[in-house]
């Protein structure tokens, strides 16, 4: 088991036409191209593609990544459908959520909400708040609330135990 860089930095483009429907171009880089030379490599084929599209196009993101070589197996009784889902203040006065699929039963409290002073959760709570901005790039400053959701929670069956405290 062992996470190892993707072959390639993806590229992806997006554009709006007059209806505003959105469309993308998805392309790939060499692993090795610096994020430098990428951004002028992308730049040079944005201008290329407005002499070449009707679109506008809105921008554009260039991603790298790893991939597991050897996928480990989900804990039995997993499901992605369950979500920890933990709300932020940011140094901007606004919210960001986090969340991920199949906390652990640990981080499960009684009342329905997440356990955030377990070990585990506050350690990647404290991680987030040491770096993590939102996507505005403002500084996550506090944890606001956290709770467990399910993809087809609605907002009446949602938990009231969303306190970051227990």
């Amino acid at each position: 088991m062992a996470l190892v860089a993707k072959p390639t930095l993806v590229v992806t483009i997006d554009y709006i036409d007059s209806t505003g429907s959105k469309g993308q171009s998805v392309t790939h880089l060499p692993a090795a191209t610096t994020m430098a030379a990428a951004i002028v490599k992308v730049d040079a084929t944005v201008a290329l593609l407005l002499a070449s599209t009707d679109c506008a196009i809105v921008g554009y993101s260039i991603a790298t990544g790893k991939l597991e070589t050897s996928t480990p197996a989900p804990t039995l009784g997993s499901r992605v459908e369950g979500r920890a889902t933990l709300t932020f203040r940011t140094a901007a006065a606004k919210t960001a959520h986090f969340g991920f699929p199949a906390p652990k039963g640990a981080l499960t409290a009684a009342t329905g909400g997440l356990v955030s002073t377990q070990a585990d959760l506050a350690a990647l709570i404290t991680d987030l708040l040491g770096g993590y901005c939102d996507s505005n790039g403002s500084d996550l400053t506090a944890l606001i609330a956290d709770e467990l959701i399910f993809n087809r929670t609605s907002i009446r069956q949602r938990t009231t135990d969303t306190s970051p405290a227990t």
